[in-house]
């Protein structure tokens, strides 16, 4: 049961991110572009600015020379969302 919880979760990050993205820089993106940005993350490629919980933090990064602040979920191992890059 907890599985497909997730997955469907997950689905809707990706959903929901994609979005953002969208409105706040205007570029589509596609869950391997996501999956990508997480990679960033998880590999130490982004700038961590602030962590919410023990679960949410806030990065900053680069793909495609696009430069942007998302919420990274790390129990979902997803971006859950998207800022705009001037919000600090």
């Amino acid at each position: 049961m907890k599985e497909h919880y997730n997955r469907k979760k997950k689905i809707r990050f990706r959903k929901h991110t994609k979005n953002r993205l969208y409105e706040r820089y205007n570029v589509y993106f596609t869950n391997q572009d996501l999956k990508n940005m997480v990679t960033l993350i998880r590999t130490g490629k982004s700038k961590m600015i602030k962590a919410f919980s023990n679960t949410r933090t806030l990065h900053r990064i680069t793909y495609n020379n696009i430069e942007m602040v998302v919420v990274y979920n790390k129990y979902y191992k997803e971006i859950a969302t998207a800022f705009e890059k001037d919000i600090l």
